[in-house]
């Protein structure tokens, strides 16, 4: 173990205080310099620690997203079978109009449900021809509203000084 070297509790403790700061709004640079003479470590070490709080940030943020994406379904799943149930009742007491209603609710549950799984992309990209994309120097201003879904709405400004030759 050399002169300088922190165990590994210490490393957490210092992670812990420089995660504090960067939640704090402090930027990179500012903690790094703070932490390596606070904590008598190398710049490269307290950036090292500053990525390995980022990794852990992000390898949290995926665990919640997960667990909220689940959270939606079920809730999705749960509506979609009491609107069932509710069609169901109302099939059962000749109430055509409840009927229509339930299952309505219960078809746009779907829908809902399918659209958070990404069943149905709203912008889906079709290729038509086998040529290849031009570069970006060469592209009109109408192949730039069509490429970006505005269908011939003006762009606002050429590509990098290309004239506009959506105008007759």
């Amino acid at each position: 173990m050399s002169v300088n070297a922190r165990t590994f509790e210490e490393k957490l403790d210092q992670q812990a205080v420089m995660e504090r700061a960067l939640l704090d709004g402090r930027t990179v640079a500012d903690v790094v310099a703070v932490a390596a003479e606070m904590f008598k470590v190398s710049r490269m070490s307290a950036y090292r620690d500053v990525v390995q709080i980022k990794r852990r940030w992000k390898s949290e943020a995926r665990r919640e997203l997960d667990i909220a994406f689940g959270k939606a379904l079920a809730r999705r799943e749960r509506l979609y079978r009491r609107a069932i149930v509710q069609a169901d009742d109302a099939e059962r007491a000749d109430r055509p109009a409840v009927l229509l209603r339930a299952l309505k609710l219960a078809h746009r549950i779907e829908i809902d449900r399918c659209e958070l799984l990404g069943l149905y992309p709203k912008n889906r990209v079709v290729f038509t021809t086998n040529r290849p994309a031009p570069s970006a120097r060469t592209i009109s201003n109408v192949e730039l509203s069509l490429t970006a879904g505005t269908f011939g709405e003006p762009v606002g400004r050429d590509v990098e000084g290309v004239p506009d030759d959506s105008r007759p």
